[in-house]
């Protein structure tokens, strides 16, 4: 077996290792902290854990981030454009479950049966354009201009369905 020459004056110079003075103080304070029985093995750092905490809070944000856009990806948001259609469609329902009550009971003038008349065919043709432009919107790309052509529709037959309840009215 080979012994090798290795020297420590190989590899430093004597600027590289401690002054006398500095020796004299790590020993000093190595000699005081085991006198003083405080733990070696562990330091608290304030830095290291501010910089952990800071961290743990941006994965948290992060991950709270990505589980509600999941989430709101994941569940069919409406846009507002559906939802107001929706809200006419059904405010136009309950219009119609009113409407056969008034509608049924006897007829007195013909000048306003005729214009009931009349009143309810433009029902039945704004009913068919409404069907028509949901199944559009159902099977083509939805747009604003669409969901707008629809509103405007059930104001329009909300309109009619109201000039036939007055109508009704006036024929008491």
């Amino acid at each position: 077996m080979k012994k090798h020459n290795l020297k420590p004056e190989s590899f430093y110079t004597s600027d590289s290792y401690p002054s006398d003075g500095a020796k004299d103080k790590m020993w000093r304070n190595i000699n005081n902290e085991i006198q003083s029985g405080k733990n070696f093995g562990f330091q608290f750092d304030f830095r290291n854990f501010a910089i952990g905490f800071g961290a743990a809070i941006v994965v948290f944000f992060f991950f709270t981030g990505v589980y509600f856009s999941a989430e709101k990806i994941l569940s069919n948001d409406k846009p507002q454009n559906l939802i107001l259609s929706e809200t006419y469609s059904r405010a136009v329902d309950n219009f119609e479950r009113a409407l056969p009550v008034v509608l049924e009971e006897k007829k007195s003038e013909t000048e306003v049966d005729e214009l009931i008349n009349v009143r309810r065919e433009e029902l039945d043709t704004l009913t068919s354009a409404i069907q028509m432009l949901k199944t559009e919107i159902k099977s083509s790309s939805s747009s604003d201009i669409k969901y707008q052509r629809l509103i405007d529709l059930y104001r329009m037959k909300m309109k009619i369905i109201d000039s036939i309840l007055e109508l009704e009215a006036k024929r008491k």
